[in-house]
């Protein structure tokens, strides 16, 4: 499967060119760590320059380890099928004169069952390489490096791939002293989006306008995090006064904290969880800080999406979600389902016909019958990684469930 002689990094590919040797595995099968996370830098880079997010990038990476490593087992299922049937179709052996000689199909039988074993070995190098690439994939600030890494520093990737093998890249940077610092790149050369534990002046300001909020309005609940970004926080109004337009911001968060409570204070139609719970699993669909790994729909479309799915309320037009990541988007329904009968004591048997149209009937671009081929999820840690990640901005949701069950 390794259809590219193993050769230095050709850094003037272009995109197409690093996809088609990314599937032929020609940046794998080496025991050369710091060589396969070089590539994966180059990728990202690629994938970048095109204007795509990162997140995209992982996913491409998603895609092709499952397609190979699904080629693979589809080989090895092949030939030992294959094997079975000749050695059952045999006569193991046959008497030609006064010899006697195995018969071929018991020959050809078995050395269709050796083969699996040397597809296994020929590919371990490979697969050993597409274990690095997600384990490196699932790491926030191992994808941050790879972003700021220039690619003909040898040394940093040499120490990436030691800080990789030994698990040591929390809570850190992890590149070597010749990586250019981060204080020295612009905004266009890295997103800010990419470092959640580097607060900036808009999160604080962002903060502290939450605290206004919570002193200006008497809520029970302490603020959920709301929509709001990219903001002017005076106006102009027609008598060329200033006037604050935090009220009406405040009013529209006042209504939509509101109506959670309201919504958590119904029974579900749908299963037995309390609708605090749903809440608390779909909010990270509504949550600002979090739109450019997880897709997001409005505060009026997450209250349409609760009170259709969940109370049985008419929908009207499907939702039209603002990022289109089909793979994210069914591992947060698949995800439910799974805390659903894992929680709730349900059988699997048939259970998916039911929990895929929460998703089928209410979004905009998901059919039911491609969804179900599709319903899994990919990735066991993605989510818990992003709730973490932006723990801020939804922690607050736990004092609305205590206001919302009083």
């Amino acid at each position: 499967m390794k259809f590219f002689k193993k050769q230095e990094p050709d850094l003037n590919v272009n995109l197409n060119q690093y996809i088609l040797r990314e599937y032929l595995c020609a940046y794998d099968g080496t025991n050369d760590l710091s060589s396969r996370i070089k590539y994966l830098s180059l990728g990202l880079h690629l994938f970048l320059a095109q204007g795509l997010p990162y997140y995209q990038f992982v996913e491409f990476h998603q895609r092709k380890r499952m397609r190979i490593i699904r080629i693979i087992n589809i080989l090895n299922a092949t030939l030992c099928i294959s094997g079975i049937y000749f050695i059952v179709d045999s006569n193991l052996w046959f008497r030609h004169g006064t010899q006697i000689r195995i018969d071929p199909f018991f020959t050809v039988g078995l050395i269709l069952l050796l083969l699996p074993l040397i597809v296994l070995g020929y590919t371990k190098g490979i697969r050993k390489s597409l274990m690095h690439s997600k384990k490196a994939l699932e790491i926030p600030q191992f994808i941050k490096e790879l972003q700021v890494v220039k690619l003909d520093n040898e040394s940093s990737f040499a120490h990436m791939a030691e800080k990789l093998l030994k698990g040591d890249f929390h809570d850190e940077y992890f590149l070597a002293k010749e990586v250019i610092s981060m204080e020295s790149l612009s905004k266009d050369d890295f997103h800010t989006e990419m470092t959640p534990d580097r607060p900036n002046d808009s999160s604080v300001a962002h903060r502290s306008e939450n605290e206004e909020t919570k002193v200006l309005v008497d809520l029970q609940v302490q603020g959920v995090q709301v929509i709001s970004n990219n903001h002017n926080d005076l106006v102009d109004d027609e008598d060329g006064q200033e006037r604050n337009v935090k009220d009406e911001k405040i009013s529209s968060e006042h209504i939509f904290i509101n109506e959670l409570i309201e919504i958590s204070n119904q029974p579900n139609k749908f299963n037995e969880f309390p609708m605090s719970e749903v809440i608390k699993h779909f909010l990270i669909m509504c949550c600002p800080a979090c739109k450019d790994e997880i897709p997001q729909m409005s505060q009026t479309d997450f209250l349409r999406f609760l009170r259709a799915a969940f109370l049985y309320h008419p929908l009207g037009d499907k939702i039209e979600l603002h990022l289109y990541s089909k793979m994210i988007t069914r591992e947060i329904f698949h995800q439910f389902m799974v805390k659903s009968i894992s929680d709730l004591k349900l059988r699997k048997v048939g259970i998916a016909d039911k929990y895929i149209p929460l998703l089928s009937e209410h979004f905009k671009g998901y059919d039911f019958k491609e969804t179900k081929l599709n319903f899994r999820t990919t990735d066991d840690y993605r989510l818990e990684r992003v709730r973490n990640d932006y723990k801020s901005d939804l922690q607050r949701l736990q004092s609305l469930q205590r206001s919302g069950n009083k």
